[in-house]
């Protein structure tokens, strides 16, 4: 029988066994195979996100809403004459400009996600009150209320 190695996740909290399951060292805590993928694809979405913040025109970042609108004025105009057309141009517009709003909401909700399993890394962090000595978790000691310090 192999040997184990149980662990909490240092960003989801979860307990599971590096050498079954896999994980990756931070220098300071493991992180589980899950949260490694959600951060390398968070990663891909904050670099895409920054570069386009930071570098790109106008139109790099705002073209596929752009393009929705001028398919969506096609299609719609195109009604009565070219049916063919105005379906065509309307599904191109919805498509785009649900494609602009829906990367922008998937990264803000990773990001979220992100923080709050940082948080409750921080919250879940075994540390010593400085006041009574106790070993506590949180931001504050559970037995004589003091802050504690990072």
């Amino acid at each position: 029988m192999a040997p184990s190695h149980w662990v909490v996740c240092k960003l989801c909290g979860r307990k599971f066994d590096v050498e079954k399951q896999g994980g990756v060292y931070d220098g300071s805590r493991y992180i589980c195979k899950s949260c490694v993928k959600m951060m390398k694809k968070g990663e891909k979405l904050n670099r895409s996100t920054t570069d386009t913040k930071a570098s790109s025109s106008w139109f790099s970042k705002n073209w596929k809403i752009l393009f929705g609108v001028i398919f969506l004025i096609g299609g719609l105009g195109n009604i009565g004459k070219n049916g063919d057309a105005a379906i065509f141009g309307t599904l191109i517009g919805i498509g785009l400009t649900i494609m602009h709003f829906y990367s922008e909401n998937k990264a803000k909700k990773q990001e979220k996600t992100q923080k709050e399993a940082e948080l409750k890394a921080i919250d879940e962090e075994i540390k010593f009150c400085k006041i009574c000595g106790a070993k506590t978790k949180g931001m504050y000691c559970e037995y004589c209320g003091s802050k504690l310090d990072s």
